[in-house]
C-alpha cells in the first residue's frame, strides 16, 4: 500500500509538471508569435508566464513599446481564463481553433 501511495505521489507531480511547464512552453511561442507579427510596429515584452490548475493563465509584468510612443506601455497583469485545464492547452495548441464565429 505505501508503494501504491508513493507511485500514486510520483505520477501526479510528474503530471502536475508536465502540465505547467507545457502550458508555459505554449505561451512563450504564442507571445513569439505575436511579438513577429508585431515587430514593424513596436517592442513586445512578455515578463513571466504563470497558470493555474483550473485554466487559468496570467502574464505579469509584460510591456508594448509602441515606436510612436515616448513611454512604454506597461502590463502589469494579463490574465486569460479557460473553463479547464484542457481547454487553455487547446487554444494555446491551436488558438484559431476555440475563437467564436
Amino acid at each position: 500500500m505505501k508503494r501504491l501511495l508513493l507511485w500514486l505521489l510520483i505520477l501526479t507531480v510528474l503530471a502536475w509538471a508536465g502540465y505547467k511547464g507545457g502550458v508555459w512552453w505554449l505561451a512563450d511561442q504564442r507571445m513569439n508569435d505575436a511579438r513577429l507579427a508585431l515587430n514593424h510596429y513596436g517592442a513586445l515584452e512578455r515578463g513571466a508566464i504563470h497558470s493555474g490548475v483550473r485554466g487559468r493563465l496570467l502574464l505579469k509584468d509584460g510591456q508594448w513599446q509602441d515606436f510612436r510612443l515616448t513611454q512604454p506601455l506597461a502590463v502589469l497583469i494579463a490574465e486569460l481564463t479557460t473553463r479547464s485545464p484542457l481547454s487553455l492547452i487547446n487554444l494555446l495548441h491551436t488558438p484559431a481553433a476555440e475563437t467564436p464565429s
